[in-house]
């Protein structure tokens, strides 16, 4: 195939493809709960009613995503916790994006109220798994995105994430982006393992390809979960809201 930007896979009987840019680098062609996630959206436009596709996003790390795949104008409604980028606030305080619940208690009516056409769910919280469930038999596609335990599950939630808005063009850039970030990040301290790193509510944008044993938290958790992982370093988003002074 010479330009394989020609194909329109919602013109074929494809029920599930994968990306691959090598023998080991297979990006799956559906999400964590076997749904596939290339039908609904292309360039931003949903492609059902063919307008502008509106997004929900229930957790901060994956609002973060939104913002660095260039879908941050798609969201209508967020999570509590999402404070990050800036732009995220100012637009909850608009009023373009609205509050639909905690990190652990997404609101089910109040998702239902922002008419989405996508809800994009994290994997690793069972309450999301439960409310994506509930949400589909209303008639609203989700997208549980995995359990990001390691950093290709990381960057394979980054393509999954841009296919859904239709703009996987911008997941490449999002993602050398996220290994530029890492790379720089253990430049500074002086690691080579991200055993004893943790980067709360930054799981876009913190990972580097080289390493096997990652946790990635959320910047909701209190300190004594922080120490009890005993993390030999703390990185932090200095974003409003935020008190340095007790990382």
């Amino acid at each position: 195939m010479e330009d394989y930007h020609s194909v329109n896979a919602s013109d074929a009987g494809i029920v599930c493809w994968a990306r691959a840019g090598g023998a080991e680098d297979v990006i799956p062609g559906v999400d964590q709960s076997g749904f596939n996630y290339y039908s609904y959206a292309r360039d931003g436009f949903s492609l059902r009613p063919g307008e502008k596709i509106r997004v929900v996003t229930l957790a901060p790390s994956i609002t973060e995503t939104v913002a660095a795949i260039g879908g941050l104008d798609y969201v209508v409604g967020t999570d509590l916790y999402s404070n990050y980028p800036e732009e995220v606030i100012k637009r909850q305080e608009k009023g373009d994006i609205s509050i639909v619940g905690g990190y652990t208690d997404p609101n089910y009516e109040w998702i239902l109220k922002l008419d989405p056409d996508v809800v994009i769910c994290d994997g690793g919280t069972g309450e999301h798994v439960s409310i994506a469930n509930k949400l589909r038999k209303s008639g609203v596609d989700c997208v549980v995105l995995y359990d990001a335990t390691d950093v290709e599950k990381l960057y394979d939630n980054i393509w999954i994430t841009a296919s859904a808005f239709g703009l996987s063009k911008n997941a490449h850039n999002a993602i050398e982006g996220a290994k530029e970030t890492i790379d720089t990040v253990t430049g500074i301290v002086g690691i080579h393992s991200a055993e004893g790193v943790r980067i709360p509510g930054c799981g876009a944008v913190s990972m580097d390809q080289r390493f096997q044993h990652v946790h990635v938290g959320s910047h909701i958790e209190g300190r004594r979960q922080q120490h009890l992982r005993r993390p030999e370093v703390l990185l932090v988003h200095g974003v409003q809201g935020t008190d340095i002074s007790e990382a």
